[in-house]
């Protein structure tokens, strides 16, 4: 009995132990498939890796070996992502990631989800949903203590300075300082320090720490080189161009940008190169896997006839003209599918790089209008303030006030100019936005008026206006966007008028509901009119319609502003007009009727109300220091002035003001910052914003943090003082 239990032990022991051994055994032939498959990669014989894989996969399911179907899947993932098929790069990953994480394998787990990460930055530029991958991947990472922490840390803080995520990076600093200094050895320790290099280099750029910003591209230019990584080098010269551009640095900035030009054109070159390498491989792999298909199509089709010997020849026969025709079909296709992928790629390119040369234009245009714009307007506030001043000084001679009038003309049609360029730029960059607000329709037409009647006066065009009966004393309307278009229409009327002529603003109801009126603005000059087939050229941009161009002032901006801008506020620009008989230019809005109040004072106590007010002035610019003074010097005003931010937040705080002038870009905290910091102990002061900037530019952000109302520059004394009045 013994003896039987003992042999039975035996045998079981036995078959257990030729079992794990049978095993081993067929592992490890899995294991040399799976290097084979990696040594045809390296080798760059992607074809024969994808056959490989293929034929890893079916033994692995034949073993039942979930860790090598799993590596399987992994390495057809990576041939689908270098011939950049990233759908099918993403459905195999998943695959792998699925079987690995019921495997609890967290090496390769980490690998995977790095992997799912720069396919989904990749494929349509979800960064969000790269940044969870990476995220979890570091997760895993840091739980094992791996080395792959390194390449995730990068990949992850890349990925938040292009999602604009500037602050998530500052965590990672010391990490990638370390990285920098003395980065792992894992042979690709350049590469590290290149990478590290740039991401301190463009966090320092976004956070406005340029000096930091600069040694750090440096360091990274310095490490590219010696990998003569292209692209890396491309993208370092892009950065180190915006650098040195925000600081104003042109000079160096034209540098950076040739540099970059240089080094994108050879990127260019090697990236066609690849790109027809991938869509060899690519095609091929699709070849062979249509071949697969056929193939098992085929056998399928055989064993299903396999019980039917009488009709095996004939339907043989019928399935080989078959398979020779589609042959012949794919074989046709595949060439015109060269073709078209070669022309495609080609085109792609040239469009690629055409629009990126546009954007870039573009971007350079706008800012290039926007510094000079705000650089002209700030001394042009000096001039026009000071000559408005002289003018309202009894000292002054006639002949010297005739000479001032010219001048003062001179600045407003100077900033009516830079006006209009600028407001070109927005409309062409989609950057105007409708901002309707409580407007008092009387008082904002005399404002109208009184901005062109010294133009009027100095060309001997009587400019009028009338109010019709039954128009709303109070509406919702974009002051700017309105202001801009009537007096652009006037100013033309008035450039194509005759001395003695006259020109008309004329506005008036056209229906009235309980809430809302359709208000028709209408302007009507005496000029020579416009024959009917230029109606719609008058519109386009630097177009004018005269016999006498010569003799003309402006550049041919006005009309094609006002076409924009009325669309804009969704209405139509129309013209009624003959050669000799003048012309009209008329549109309706429809805008919300706004009931209330009479809150209206006369003059004698708003004035009463500035007398002995204490204001505090945050001006630099010692010309608008004084203009503001003087203008304020007959209200009776307790002005304080401090040149730089810290210095008015430390007079706020030691004195009482009722009201608070801050230029936004004053040295030290600007305008923005101060307010920022009174809010939060003082919601009820007033804040006012003076700057040369335009208007829709800084409204969203002097919203956010509280600003109480805007002044732009250059502006006159009346301005000023009913804005005070307003607020005090």
């Amino acid at each position: 009995m013994l003896k039987k239990i003992t042999f039975t032990l035996f045998t079981t022991l036995f078959l257990i132990c030729a079992a794990v051994a049978q095993n081993e055994v067929g592992n490890a032939a899995l294991r040399k498939q799976l290097e084979t498959c990696y040594e045809h990669l390296e080798e760059n014989r992607y074809l024969d890796g994808v056959k490989q894989a293929n034929l890893l996969l079916e033994r692995a399911r034949e073993k039942e070996s979930e860790e090598y179907i799993a590596e399987a899947y992994y390495f057809l993932g990576l041939i689908d992502e270098t011939s950049r098929d990233y759908q099918g790069a993403e459905t195999k990953y998943l695959k792998a990631l699925e079987i690995t994480t019921q495997n609890k394998d967290t090496l390769f787990i980490i690998d995977l989800y790095n992997g799912l990460g720069s396919i989904a930055a990749l494929k349509d530029g979800n960064y969000q949903k790269a940044e969870n991958y990476y995220t979890e991947a570091l997760s895993f990472a840091e739980q094992i203590n791996s080395p792959f922490i390194t390449t995730l840390t990068i990949n992850l803080c890349w990925n938040f300075l292009d999602q604009q995520k500037t602050n998530q990076v500052k965590p990672y600093l010391s990490k990638l300082n370390n990285y920098l200094k003395s980065p792992p050895q894992d042979g690709e320790e350049t590469l590290t320090q290149a990478t590290s290099g740039y991401i301190l280099g463009r966090y320092y750029l976004e956070t406005n720490n340029f000096e930091r910003a600069e040694i750090y591209f440096n360091k990274s230019i310095g490490y590219a080189k010696k990998i003569k990584n292209l692209e890396h080098l491309r993208d370092i010269y892009w950065q180190t161009t915006k650098l040195y551009e925000v600081q104003e640095n042109y000079e160096k900035a034209h540098e950076q940008l040739k540099k970059y030009i240089a080094y994108n054109n050879l990127f260019l070159d090697n990236k066609a190169i690849q790109s027809l390498r991938a869509e060899k491989v690519k095609l091929q792999i699709g070849e062979y896997e249509r071949a697969l298909n056929n193939s098992e199509r085929e056998h399928l089709l055989v064993s299903s006839l396999a019980d039917s010997r009488r009709k095996l020849i004939v339907i043989y026969a019928v399935a080989f003209s078959v398979l020779l025709v589609f042959s012949v079909i794919i074989y046709r296709q595949n060439i015109a599918k060269k073709k078209l992928i070669s022309g495609l790629a080609k085109n792609n390119r040239a469009l690629k790089e055409a629009r990126e040369a546009a954007l870039q234009a573009a971007k350079i245009k706008t800012q290039f209008i926007n510094s000079i714009s705000h650089e002209i307007r700030t001394p042009l506030h000096g001039v026009i303030g000071i000559t408005s001043l002289l003018l309202e000084d009894e000292n002054t001679s006639n002949s010297n006030k005739k000479l001032l009038k010219s001048l003062k003309f001179s600045g407003n049609y100077l900033l009516g100019l830079i006006s209009n360029v600028l407001l070109i730029s927005k409309i062409d960059n989609n950057k105007v936005v409708v901002r309707p607000r409580e407007t008092k329709i009387k008082g904002f037409l005399e404002n109208v008026i009184q901005s062109v009647s010294f133009i009027g006066d100095k060309k001997g065009v009587d400019v009028k206006w009338k109010l019709e009966k039954g128009v709303p004393n109070l509406l919702k309307l974009d002051q700017v966007v309105l202001f801009e278009i009537l007096v652009n229409l006037i100013e033309n009327a008035i450039k194509f008028s005759q001395q003695k002529q006259e020109v008309r603003l004329e506005v008036s109801l056209q229906e009235k509901t309980s809430d809302k009126a359709k208000i028709r603005f209408k302007v009507i000059d005496q000029g020579p009119g416009i024959p009917e087939e230029k109606h719609q050229e008058i519109f386009t941009e630097f177009t004018q319609v005269s016999a006498e161009k010569k003799n003309l002032e402006g550049i041919g901006l006005g009309l094609s502003i006002v076409k924009n801008l009325v669309e804009l506020l969704g209405s139509k620009i129309n013209i009624d007009s003959e050669i000799g008989k003048g012309a009209t230019f008329y549109f309706d809005l429809e805008t919300p009727i706004v009931v209330q109040p009479d809150l209206s004072e006369n003059k004698a106590e708003k004035v009463s109300r500035l007398a002995q007010k204490r204001i505090l002035l945050i001006e630099d610019n010692e010309i608008n220091k004084m203009v503001v003074s003087k203008f304020l010097s007959s209200q009776e005003v307790k002005l304080d002035i401090a040149s730089e931010g810290n210095q008015g937040l430390a007079l706020y705080h030691k004195n009482k003001y009722d009201l608070l002038l801050v230029d936004i870009n004053i040295p030290g905290m600007n305008g923005f910052d101060i307010t920022g910091e009174i809010r939060k102990t003082n919601q009820e002061i007033p804040i006012i914003a003076v700057t040369a900037s335009e208007l829709k530019e800084i409204q969203s952000l002097a919203d956010t943090v509280g600003i109480t109302d805007i002044l732009i520059k250059p502006f006159n004394k009346e301005t000023l003082i009913d804005l005070l009045q307003k607020y005090l």
